[in-house]
């Protein structure tokens, strides 16, 4: 009976170990591929807007980044390096 305990609770141990090492892992591929697709998305912003921010059109650039963030209209989207700012994005006001 105590060599049965001793196992089960071996097992439990080993993957509860198992089970946080994978989701770390997972994490931190998550987060590594929403700052990808962040940098991404500010490349290809500032790609469409080039010419209007040496020719300081701002209007056309207000409306670049409506355009680029009509896929979520309720959500402003940010990135910085910072750990701070990882929290996703701040809410429009109404």
């Amino acid at each position: 009976m105590k060599f049965i305990v001793v196992i089960v609770a071996l097992q439990l141990a080993l993957m509860g170990v198992i089970t946080v090492v994978i989701e770390r892992h997972q994490r931190a591929g998550i987060l590594d591929q929403a700052r990808l697709r962040a940098l991404s998305l500010a490349l290809s912003l500032a790609a469409l807007s080039e010419g209007e921010l040496f020719g300081y059109n701002l209007i056309k650039l207000e409306q670049t980044a409506e355009k680029v963030a009509a896929d979520d209209p309720g959500r402003l989207v940010r990135y910085s390096a910072s750990p701070r700012w990882e929290s996703g994005g701040i809410q429009r006001p109404r």
